[in-house]
């Protein structure tokens, strides 16, 4: 039995992993190292399945509309590289992939990183566990102090339960005394992106947000309107 949940049956179990990358020669060699250390663990051409019922596919996100170096066009032979009209943000390509992921039949989605060690067995396997809750957020989590709809940004950052009681608790409520309507949202948790995992009731809620909820469509147009960056900046994105 490979579910924790109330379920009797056991029930095939697909987790899509999306790594966000960019067309740089640093994150060549990332994916260089990342793929020589997948496929000895069995994962190839960007699939892999586990056992009789769990089995994980990957993706590497690129933006579309950004160049493509001599280096990109050999690694889409390899069948695991997407590109997606993603932006020049790190979280535009979330959102992306959170997109493309709607259009697939899976359980989980996973979202990492190129630089990140990732043992797709123990993955496939402890997503699912929570595979019976389509309501899953797994990962690693962190705490901001709330979100600034002005700046698009969140402010405030910390992980232990005295921090996000004490000090996140009084600097979302002192900006919510100095500006109220700029800081609605409080202390919320966050995972962080090398390992951010959505169940299918997530991610579907997410994509109907996106063209209907006003605060998404105004992030949506700042991202469209931000310049590319070496890295992912956590405040924004």
């Amino acid at each position: 039995m490979h579910e924790a949940g109330p379920h009797l049956q056991p029930r095939p179990h697909r987790t899509l992993l999306y790594v966000l990358s960019v067309d740089a020669p640093l994150h060549h060699r990332y994916r260089c190292m990342q793929r020589t250390t997948l496929a000895a663990l069995g994962l190839q051409r960007g699939f892999l399945q586990v056992d009789m019922l769990r089995s994980i596919r990957l993706w590497y996100v690129f933006d579309r509309a950004a160049p493509t170096s001599d280096d990109l066009r050999l690694e889409q032979r390899r069948g695991d590289v997407l590109r997606l009209d993603a932006g020049a943000t790190c979280l535009g390509k979330v959102i992306a992939a959170i997109q493309h992921a709607a259009t697939r039949r899976f359980e989980a989605m996973v979202l990492s990183d190129d630089d990140a060690f990732i043992h797709p067995q123990r993955l496939a396997l402890d997503i699912a566990e929570w595979g019976w809750n389509p309501n899953l957020v797994y990962g690693i989590l962190s705490w901001a102090a709330g979100w600034d709809e002005r700046r698009m940004q969140h402010y405030g950052y910390g992980n232990t339960p005295d921090v996000v009681v004490g000090r996140l608790m009084q600097e979302w409520q002192l900006r919510r005394s100095v500006d109220a309507p700029a800081t609605r949202q409080g202390p919320f948790a966050f995972p962080l992106g090398f390992c951010m995992g959505l169940g299918s009731a997530i991610v579907a809620a997410i994509v109907a947000q996106l063209t209907t909820e006003p605060r998404l469509i105004r992030l949506q147009k700042f991202l469209g309107a931000s310049r590319a960056a070496r890295k992912c900046m956590p405040a924004t994105d």
